[in-house]
């Protein structure tokens, strides 16, 4: 990018020294409204009424929860932190509109607000009430304010009685005895019923447990289990010794088909089958008595052992009805009858024996398991029904205990309460002010202040779009800036401003001019130019901007340089008054050409001419110079003998011929009027002047001579 050339576009930044800036330019504004924000806060004071303030602390150790769901010595600690729900709670209930209505009641609406109902003046006891906790998160700090003195502590002492009563209440319900005593007869009836349906139970069927109702079965089952494994080793062992005895005879029918041996004997096998019913028998009644001892009468196992003896001795009468003679055979026992007889019929008899064992044992068994199932179920219930009982027995307990709760919160008196204790009475009232007054003058005073720097900043950094500092052209608009002038006070030898065109002394303006020059001096041996005449060109962006007095001052600046001859080319006056001069005036730039090449040119004493943008000569009726004329007229001004040649340049506009001649310049001088510069244009003129080679800064003119430098950016 070429150094003439505007920098990129780049994101307007406010800085501090912008804000500062902003707020010494609009310091009479803020100050003005500062006086008026400090004399609304001084009327406050000065109209507001005192208030009188009593004050009372009161000491919550804990909070005592009877309620139904609570057990009676339940109770609530303070945690010890500042937002301590307990705490919390009770300056709720302190600042409640309930309670402060019945406060209203009790001292009279009228009284705290004339012409109030007892909720408006329940709304002026809330907005008079302060409840907090003070470094003790246990202590709760209560003041009440209100014009009348006798009213603040009244007010504040029938807050505190108030509060008791309504703590019980809220944490200690009347309504709890009534409401306990009916669920603690609800509860009765069902521990009642649940006793009568367990007791049914267990009378009806006999058990008292699961323990009794699975116990006894399981032992039973256990040993008839092991009954079966006997029985079946027993009819093992016959069938082998069966075998061993007839090893190769062949098998002899049993029971029916066996052969008769006589009428005077029952046949072996009929013998064999009746001592097998006899041993049967025995077994059953010897069982019968087991089963009496381990279960009540009515048991299904002992019908069933008792079926079992009626069908067994149903077949030994009726063998014995047959067979009268096996009577005799009954006194002999199976073992004796062994060891008279060993032979294949006692061995029959031994298998038909354990055979009909094993059946009366696995249908003992079957039995067994159909009653384990039945009584388990029982039991399951029973056990359900305990449960049910224990846990109405507990419910009961606790309901009874809180209905004597009941009955003392009833009787309680709400000032012996021992969580809660009054460490400070309500005190003598003391003279005060109301908080919103004083949040009045801070805000009137404060408000006053912020308003005139919000609308300071609000006109100088965003409605206001003049250019007012030199800060605002370097920082925001980053246009190389050269020079600041002062906007000069009268004194008794300079003018109150700068001089306007045609009129005035502008030689106030030499120790700023000379400043110049010598920074254009400095920008051209950076740039290494060094032909002459050098062409500088003076503009600006109104006829105010001081465009004139501005070149009159370079061009002075550079006569007083030792052998340099100036020309000063009035490009703004060319149809109307030039500027005054002490040296006079040429009417065209074609004769002040003509001049310069002159032998004794150089040895004149003249070092400052001064002529009008005019091309031909005086008696020819010269016209003004243009663009156009300028281009061709480049080469003679090259060869002049003018070291320095400064164009005074009209206003840049859309019409005017400075952006043109301006690409033709070695450096334009861009004049701004700091009261009158439109950045939007400033930006435009700048961009127009720098799309030609030439190199283009700003003088600001006219800036606040009372701004600090620091504050105004002035290079």
């Amino acid at each position: 990018m070429k150094p003439n050339q505007p920098e990129a576009a780049a994101k307007s930044t406010v800085s501090i020294q912008h804000v500062l800036s902003a707020i010494f330019r609009r310091r009479w504004m803020i100050l003005s409204f500062a006086v008026v924000g400090f004399s609304g806060a001084a009327a406050v004071l000065v109209l507001r009424e005192p208030l009188y303030e009593s004050r009372a602390k009161l000491l919550v150790r804990y909070v005592l929860s009877r309620e139904t769901v609570d057990s009676r010595q339940s109770q609530a600690a303070p945690g010890g932190g500042r937002s301590d729900p307990v705490i919390l709670t009770e300056i709720e209930i302190l600042s409640s509109t309930d309670l402060a209505r019945d406060v209203a009641a009790d001292v009279g609406a009228t009284r705290i607000a004339p012409g109030a109902d007892p909720t408006g003046a329940a709304a002026v006891i809330l907005s008079g009430l302060k409840a907090g906790t003070g470094r003790s998160n246990q202590i709760v700090h209560l003041s009440y304010k209100h014009p009348n003195r006798e009213i603040s502590k009244e007010v504040l002492h029938r807050l505190v009685d108030r509060y008791f009563r309504r703590h019980l209440d809220i944490h200690r319900s009347a309504a709890a005895h009534d409401f306990v005593s009916t669920e603690a007869e609800t509860v009765r009836q069902q521990l009642v019923e649940t006793e009568r349906i367990l007791n049914s139970l267990r009378t009806e069927s006999g058990i008292l447990s699961m323990a009794d109702a699975t116990g006894a079965l399981a032992s039973q089952r256990s040993r008839t289990q092991e009954d079966v494994m006997e029985a079946r080793a027993e009819l093992a062992e016959w069938q082998a010794r069966l075998t061993t005895l007839t090893p190769n005879k062949p098998k002899e029918p049993i029971g029916k088909d066996a052969p008769d041996p006589g009428t005077d004997s029952p046949p072996a096998d009929v013998v064999a089958e009746y001592r097998t019913l006899m041993e049967m028998d025995g077994f059953l009644r010897k069982r019968e008595t087991e089963l009496r001892i381990k279960f009540k009468p009515g048991s299904r196992l002992l019908e069933l052992n008792a079926r079992q003896i009626g069908e067994c001795r149903q077949k030994i009468d009726a063998m014995l009805a047959l067979h009268p003679e096996l009577a005799v055979q009954s006194a002999v026992s199976p073992d004796d009858t062994a060891k008279t007889d060993s032979g294949p019929a006692a061995a029959k008899a031994r298998i038909a024996a354990a055979k009909s064992k094993i059946e009366v044992y696995e249908t003992h068994l079957a039995e067994i398991s159909r009653l384990f199932a039945e009584q388990y179920s029982l039991g399951v219930r029973i056990d359900e029904l305990e449960r049910q009982r224990g846990m109405l027995e507990t419910e009961y307990r606790t309901l009874e205990m809180k209905l004597k709760n009941a009955r003392l919160d009833l009787t309680l008196d709400p000032s012996r309460m021992p969580n809660i204790t009054v460490v400070e009475k309500p005190t003598e009232p003391i003279r005060t002010y109301d908080d919103r007054s004083d949040r009045l003058v801070l805000g009137f005073a404060g408000g006053g202040v912020g308003l005139g720097l919000a609308f300071a900043l609000l006109l100088e950094l965003f409605l206001d779009r003049r250019v007012r500092s030199p800060l605002d052209i370097r920082t925001q608009l980053r246009i190389p800036l050269l020079m600041s002038i002062p906007l000069i006070r009268r004194t008794s030898s300079q003018p109150l401003t700068l001089p306007q065109r045609g009129r005035g002394d502008h030689r106030f303006i030499l120790p700023y001019a000379e400043a110049i020059r010598d920074r254009i001096l400095l920008n051209f041996q950076l740039r290494q130019i060094t032909h002459k005449p050098k062409l500088v060109a003076v503009t600006g962006l109104s006829k105010q901007a001081g465009t004139s007095t501005i070149a009159a001052g370079i061009a002075e600046s550079y006569a007083q340089m030792p052998g340099t001859k100036v020309l000063l080319v009035d490009l703004s006056h060319v149809n109307g008054a030039p500027t005054a001069t002490a040296h006079g005036l040429l009417p065209s730039i074609d004769e002040a050409l003509e001049l310069a090449v002159d032998d004794g040119f150089r040895s004149s004493p003249q070092r400052v001419y001064r002529t009008l943008a005019r091309t031909g000569r005086n008696h020819g009726n010269p016209s003004p110079l243009t663009a156009m004329h300028l281009h061709e007229m480049m080469p003679r001004l090259k060869a002049s003998e003018y070291d320095c040649i400064v164009f005074d340049m009209p206003a840049v506009s859309q019409t005017s011929r400075t952006s043109v001649m301006a690409s033709m310049m070695d450096k334009v001088l861009l004049v701004l009027d700091a009261e009158n510069t439109n950045r939007e244009a400033l930006q435009q003129a700048y961009s127009e002047l720098s799309q030609g080679k030439g190199d283009v800064s700003c003088v600001f003119n006219k800036t606040n001579a009372d701004m600090p430098a620091w504050l105004g950016g002035s290079p």
